[in-house]
């Protein structure tokens, strides 16, 4: 079992992010699916394949039927779910999550939601742009990567849309790591392993859900955007032992 030792963190982002009066339904908001059958919690993370690692526990639980799903279907699937302050009623359960270079991560996310044109209006996208970014006015369709990476970096951990909120943030409560094992995108299939023989999960392989032609994460940065990123992202890269 791979055990992080997470540093202390203020309460300020929890108390904004998430509220201890009622349930959530969209496991969207709650971020934590509850594995009863398996006593385990997956805390999810944007950008970190969770739609892959969702689909194949929905499947284990029963939710999901054999076919290939869509991500807005995935999105619809009543996963049990709890929140940070009923944590403690699963507190014999195995807690995981999944973590991704933050540099890689921010590319992910600006290939995935930023569109080329603004022509692109839909359930998710507005003027070519995710429809969740709108409310910050600095983002435009066929925007450069260093346009994108300068206005997320303006942007603070408390006011963050997931896809680009630290990823540290999602895993603390107070100064308290919430998780039990961490694994890598980078060795995706073979941590994934590790939890499915960790609590009993069937053994099959995760399905790919997106694939991309573009270049190497690397590729994209600058001397100027790469230390964006890093003073940015300082948390993540320290705490998960990452590097350009």
């Amino acid at each position: 079992m791979k055990i992080i030792d997470l540093l202390p963190e203020t309460n300020s982002i929890h108390q904004k992010w998430y509220g201890t009066s009622s349930d959530f339904s969209d496991h969207h908001r709650s971020h934590m699916i509850v594995l009863h059958k398996f006593k385990a919690v997956y805390f999810f993370i944007p950008k970190v394949a969770c739609s892959s690692i969702k689909m194949e526990l929905g499947r284990a639980m029963g939710l999901i039927a054999a076919r290939k799903y869509t991500d807005d279907e995935l999105h619809r699937v009543g996963y049990p779910t709890t929140q940070r302050w009923k944590l403690k009623k699963y507190r014999h359960y195995f807690k995981f999550t999944f973590v991704r270079n933050p540099w890689d991560r921010l590319v992910s996310c600006y290939s995935n939601k930023i569109k080329p044109t603004p022509e692109i209006n839909n359930e998710n996208f507005k003027d070519g742009v995710f429809r969740e970014f709108d409310r910050y006015g600095v983002f435009r369709a066929g925007m450069t990567f260093e346009n994108f990476a300068e206005a997320v970096c303006s942007i603070e951990d408390g006011d963050a849309q997931d896809h680009f909120r630290s990823q540290h943030t999602f895993l603390y409560d107070g100064d308290q790591p919430l998780i039990d094992f961490v694994g890598r995108f980078e060795n995706l299939a073979g941590d994934f392993a590790l939890v499915q023989k960790k609590i009993g999960l069937p053994g099959t392989m995760l399905e790919q859900r997106m694939s991309s032609n573009r270049k190497s994460y690397r590729d994209y940065y600058n001397p100027k955007t790469r230390q964006l990123v890093e003073k940015r992202f300082a948390r993540d890269i320290d705490l998960f032992k990452y590097d350009f």
